[in-house]
């Protein structure tokens, strides 16, 4: 099967600035040489740290913010490369839902004027359809009819989400990318939210970014993981993969941490030593070395490469776990 998406060398730096006239010193390696294929109909979960560069390759991907370096390619395209008019159609094809379910919406419109907004940009409805098209979206995501004249301010933050994702599906993309939808909702409204996006996924066959750094979400929804630390994908497979077999030791020390629902059922910790390094000045050579319990001396001066170690299942590690 072709890939949907290729990533290929993917970069976003972010310049340091000192001085009265904001001379350069340096840069913030936000992502820096990230590298996957996302195949069609698939949910590719990306999961790390806070601050490992989840949430700034989401919005590279989309175009959102501008790449540094690297190629995006959707079906073929480049997207780093469109002009206006080009990036608008792609704008059709790829949406994105937000962390904050409150922020991300506009609070002086209603919930049609949200919902609408995509098909006023685009063109693709006419008067007399869009209500009725808005409304079934609503009905999609679980909102009442008379919901449709409320604004943001008088939704619960479940509600406010199921907004948010009516206007990404709105226009029917091949894409979207969810950044955290569920991080700032209740435990039990999570698990609603989730069940909605997958089963949108799979009536719509959509493709899916979901970014997190929750373990167990992306176990329930994921098709395949990508795990990332400072700005780089350190391992990637299928989700059994991962959580059954994982070969690189910062994927052992993150599932260490993941608590376990059964109380009965122990689980070894391993505590890293030392901080997470400052992508503005991140280690030469791998970059997990500095906390790792099995590095050795090459481990600082040399950059592992993402090796397939069977079956789709890759790691950047120059002694992976066996």
């Amino acid at each position: 099967m072709n890939p949907i998406m290729e990533i290929k060398n993917l970069e976003k730096y972010f310049p340091i600035t000192a001085g009265f006239f904001g001379r350069k010193v340096g840069d913030i390696r936000a992502v820096d040489n990230v590298s996957f294929d996302v195949l069609p109909k698939e949910i590719l979960g990306i999961v790390g740290e806070s601050g490992c560069g989840k949430t700034t390759l989401g919005k590279t991907i989309l175009r959102l913010i501008e790449p540094t370096a690297g190629e995006i390619l959707f079906e073929g395209k480049d997207v780093s490369t469109l002009g206006t008019s080009e990036l608008k159609e792609f704008r059709k094809e790829a949406q994105m839902i937000y962390q904050d379910p409150y922020s991300s919406l506009d609070p002086r419109m209603t919930v049609y004027d949200i919902i609408g907004e995509p098909f006023d940009i685009h063109g693709e409805l006419k008067s007399g359809e869009k209500k009725k098209v808005i409304l079934r979206l609503m009905s999609e995501v679980g909102l009442a009819p008379f919901h449709i004249y409320r604004y943001p301010h008088e939704f619960s933050g479940g509600q406010r989400q199921r907004i948010g994702i009516a206007r990404a599906i709105a226009l029917k993309p091949k894409l979207i990318v969810a950044d955290e939808p569920t991080s700032a909702l209740d435990v039990s409204v999570q698990s609603k939210i989730l069940n909605l996006l997958s089963d949108i996924q799979k009536e719509e066959g959509l493709t899916m970014l979901f970014i997190t750094h929750d373990l167990s979400i992306v176990r329930h929804i994921s098709d395949r993981v990508a795990v990332m630390y400072v700005g780089v994908v350190v391992e990637m497979g299928k989700e059994e993969q991962i959580f059954e077999k994982m070969y690189h030791p910062y994927t052992e020390a993150l599932l260490s941490a993941a608590p376990i629902a059964d109380p009965r059922r122990k689980r070894k910790r391993i505590i890293l030593t030392g901080d997470v390094p400052t992508p503005a000045n991140p280690p030469k050579g791998c970059r997990f070395h500095p906390r790792c319990r099995y590095a050795k001396e090459n481990c600082a001066t040399e950059i592992p490469q993402l090796r397939d170690m069977g079956d789709g299942h890759f790691v950047a590690c120059h002694y992976p776990l066996i």
